[in-house]
């Protein structure tokens, strides 16, 4: 589904009949899905962990001196939207870790992993935007999320508006509940930790 598909999904979700051919026309509906389109797919990423957005990767030791009760400091991975945790491997203990800022060689800040981890792997949401990738789940969520956000500027009602913000979260919530559901992943049936951390049992 492209970019200009869910911005009209988010359209109807509004009761409306008005709908858009390209997300750089002239129209105020148009206008309005521009500019809320990208903050809501990057907040929605952030919120949930989402199976299509999960990243692995080894991460990369920077040469700063770490915060006390740190022996490592690693960079945030490129396109990271949020870092949720060190991979040890399956069924095996997450190590502790911590987010935080520290100065770089030209003083200046920047966001850095802590850890007393050697060779860390770190798991994370990834920016995506090629929607061809979202699961539908997301889709549904996203084009919830969109619907929320400009309800109020396209129909100048706040009653709808308030009505939609309230199906939206329902919405969203059952997005994630299927997502989760759907996007489990671990090759021994232990759940890692931070799928437990998200309420998930198994």
């Amino acid at each position: 589904m492209s970019v200009v598909e869910i911005c009209n999904l988010a359209l109807s979700r509004l009761g409306t009949r008005a709908s858009i051919a390209s997300i750089d026309e002239a129209s105020v509906e148009a206008r309005l899905c521009k500019a809320g389109y990208a903050n809501c797919r990057d907040a929605l990423l952030r919120d949930f962990d989402w199976s299509f957005a999960r990243r692995i990767e080894t991460l990369a030791e920077r040469g700063e001196v770490p915060p006390p009760g740190w022996s490592r400091v690693y960079s945030l991975p490129n396109r990271c939207v949020r870092f949720r945790g060190l991979w040890n491997g399956p069924g095996a203990a997450p190590a502790d870790w911590a987010l935080g800022s520290i100065a770089d060689s030209a003083g200046d800040d920047a966001l850095a992993i802590f850890t007393n981890t050697t060779q860390a792997t770190g798991i994370y949401t990834r920016a995506i935007e090629n929607t061809e990738l979202f699961s539908a789940s997301f889709v549904q969520a996203l084009s919830w999320r969109l619907a929320e956000m400009i309800a109020l500027p396209i129909t100048n009602k706040e009653s709808l508006a308030d009505a939609v913000a309230r199906r939206a979260q329902a919405r969203i919530a059952e997005a994630m509940a299927s997502e989760a559901n759907e996007g489990v992943w671990t090759t021994d049936h232990q759940v890692p930790d931070f799928l437990q951390a998200r309420g998930y049992s198994g």
